[in-house]
């Protein structure tokens, strides 16, 4: 005997012992549709047929058309066909045929900080607010990673790219979207006439900062500095604000990673000094949470030997326990100005304006750990 009629013989036998008796349910079948799994998926032509009307009127009922274009009772009919076969309608075939699939890919550079997921969480809401679907990738903060979920995105016919705080070059980027409307958060440096920019004004946060601790009594302000879109302008705002408060002679900066593990080590060795600063100012929240942590270790005491500044203002800032002072970026406001660029874009008003370059103001949240310089 030929193994194919061997397999074929196992096959007719596996599906007769299988088979239900009258009344039961199929192993093999769904059971969230009750059809048997490998089956043909039922069409559209299939729900019109069950409901006894044409293939155009179930197109209506699928859209979200009522009275006058279908009427209760058709679409009564329809909506039950569709229930008994289990229909689910091709969302790929529905977007090729209307050249439209209601997908916006949203690049996260960096997931390890939580800000980056709550505004892809903000822009998440915007666009199914705007009647859109946003699909999420990770980048990892790396070029060639974010350069693969780029391409994944443009293969999947999403009608826009929502890149945040992307590693991938302005020239990467341009080149590889072609006509597909594009906006990038957090790369004030990034030059492209096609390409809408949208943040917060970093600058502006880090004067924020500086000030406040400068209305404590604070002299001493340390900066831990970042390398990630948008550090370099924090610390160019903490150095231009500590010589607009005659505090120029006190300019610290010392650079890291914008991680908790790399914030800790840096901090350990600030703090550990002989000329300990009596404020840190950090590029992050995961930094400065860091900062806190290594203050503990270190026995000194917040905010009544050190105040502590973040940036960015996540949710682990505000919980009780931490109460972190730090520039709140406006995250809604953000992930709202985005997506409405690209929208712009996409439904035609602005197709072809220039470039847009917004830079929204953030706020400063005080909290627990700032106080009084020491001595004052």
């Amino acid at each position: 005997m030929s193994v194919p009629m061997l397999v074929s013989m196992l096959v007719s036998t596996t599906v007769s012992m299988l088979a239900p008796m009258p009344g039961e349910s199929s192993p093999m079948s769904d059971p969230s549709t009750g059809r048997r799994r490998g089956a043909r998926a039922p069409t559209i032509i299939d729900v019109a047929a069950r409901a006894g009307v044409s293939k155009s009127l179930v197109s209506l009922v699928l859209r979200g058309k009522g009275p006058p274009l279908v009427s209760a009772e058709r679409r009564e009919l329809v909506r039950r066909a569709v229930a008994e076969l289990g229909y689910r309608p091709n969302g790929m075939a529905r977007g090729l045929a209307q050249q439209r699939t209601g997908l916006l890919g949203v690049l996260v550079s960096d997931l390890r900080n939580p800000f980056f997921a709550e505004l892809a969480e903000s822009v998440d809401a915007e666009a199914a607010r705007r009647g859109y679907r946003a699909v999420l990738a990770a980048g990892h903060r790396n070029a060639e990673r974010e350069q693969l979920v780029v391409n994944d995105f443009l293969e999947s016919r999403v009608e826009a790219l929502v890149l945040l705080s992307p590693a991938l070059s302005a020239a990467a980027i341009t080149r590889t979207v072609g006509g597909v409307p594009v906006v990038v958060e957090g790369r004030p440096t990034f030059r492209s006439a096609r390409v809408d920019l949208v943040g917060t004004d970093d600058a502006l946060g880090a004067e924020l900062a500086v000030r406040h601790l400068v209305e404590l009594g604070h002299s001493d302000i340390a900066h831990i500095a970042g390398t990630a879109p948008g550090a370099a302008a924090r610390r160019k705002g903490y150095e231009r604000a500590m010589r607009t408060h005659r505090r120029g002679e006190y300019v610290q900066v010392v650079g890291s990673d914008e991680t908790d593990s790399a914030g800790y080590e840096v901090a350990r060795r600030l703090l550990g000094g002989p000329d300990r600063p009596t404020a840190v100012f950090a590029v992050n929240d995961v930094v400065a949470l860091s900062v806190l942590a290594a203050a503990e270790d270190l026995e000194i005491r917040v905010p009544e030997e050190l105040s502590v500044v973040g940036f960015d203002d996540i949710y682990l800032a505000g919980l009780r326990g931490v109460g972190l002072t730090t520039v709140a970026q406006p995250v809604d406001e953000i992930a709202t100005t985005m997506v409405g660029a690209l929208l712009s874009r996409i439904e035609g008003s602005g197709a072809n304006r220039p470039a847009v370059r917004q830079w929204l103001p953030p706020t400063l949240t005080v909290r627990r750990t700032t106080a009084a310089a020491p001595g004052d």
